[in-house]
C-alpha cells in the first residue's frame, strides 16, 4: 500500500490563503532585468508598476494586483491563481501588447517574480514580499504604500533618462503601457 505525499508544505500563510485569503505587499523598488540595453524606458514603467505593489489572494482562487504607481491611478488587475507546493502561480494578465505572469514563492524569504513581455522585449521583475498578512486588506496596504512610491514614469523618449517634475498625461501613459 502506498500513499502520495502532500505537495504543499505546512506553512501558516498557505493555510490563511485557503481559509481567509492573503494580502501580500512588496515594499521597495523591484529588480528589473532585461536583455536589451535600450529598454530603460520600459524597465522604468515596470519598476513604477511593481514598486510597493500589493497582491490580494482570495480563498476562491482569484487575485487582485493593486499598483501604487501615481501615473497609473488606482489600477487594479484581476486574475486567477493556482497553488503548486509553496508557490502561487498567477494567470497571465494582458494590456494591449503587454503581457505578464507572476509567481509568488511563500517560503522565506518570500518573493514575487514576474515576467513581462512587451512586444519583442522581455523583462524579469523580482521583488521581496515583505508583508504577508491573513485576510483581504488590499486597499489599506495600497493606501499605506502609495505615499512611499515616489517614482515617476517619463512621458517622452527624450525624458527617459532624467526625472520628470510632473506626472505624464494619461493618454501618453496608456500608450506606453499598451492600453
Amino acid at each position: 500500500m502506498s500513499s502520495s505525499l502532500d505537495e504543499t508544505p505546512d506553512l501558516p500563510a498557505l493555510d490563511h490563503l485557503r481559509q481567509t485569503g492573503l494580502t501580500v505587499g512588496a515594499e521597495g523598488i523591484p529588480r528589473v532585468e532585461t536583455s536589451f540595453d535600450d529598454q530603460a524606458r520600459r524597465a522604468g514603467i515596470e519598476t513604477c508598476r511593481f514598486a510597493y505593489g500589493v497582491w490580494e489572494f482570495s480563498p476562491n482562487q482569484t487575485f487582485r494586483f493593486l499598483t501604487t504607481c501615481r501615473g497609473l491611478g488606482r489600477l487594479e488587475l484581476v486574475g486567477a491563481y493556482e497553488m503548486r507546493g509553496a508557490e502561487v502561480h498567477l494567470s497571465s494578465l494582458e494590456a494591449g501588447e503587454v503581457r505578464w505572469t507572476s509567481v509568488l514563492r511563500i517560503e522565506r524569504p518570500s518573493t514575487m517574480r514576474s515576467r513581462v513581455q512587451a512586444g519583442e522585449v522581455a523583462l524579469t521583475v523580482t521583488q521581496r514580499a515583505t508583508v504577508v498578512r491573513e485576510g483581504l486588506h488590499g486597499e489599506a496596504f495600497r493606501d499605506a504604500f502609495r505615499r512611499r512610491n515616489q517614482l515617476i514614469v517619463p512621458d517622452s523618449a527624450s525624458d527617459a533618462s532624467r526625472p520628470s517634475s510632473s506626472s505624464p498625461s494619461k493618454s501618453k501613459l496608456e500608450e506606453l503601457l499598451g492600453g
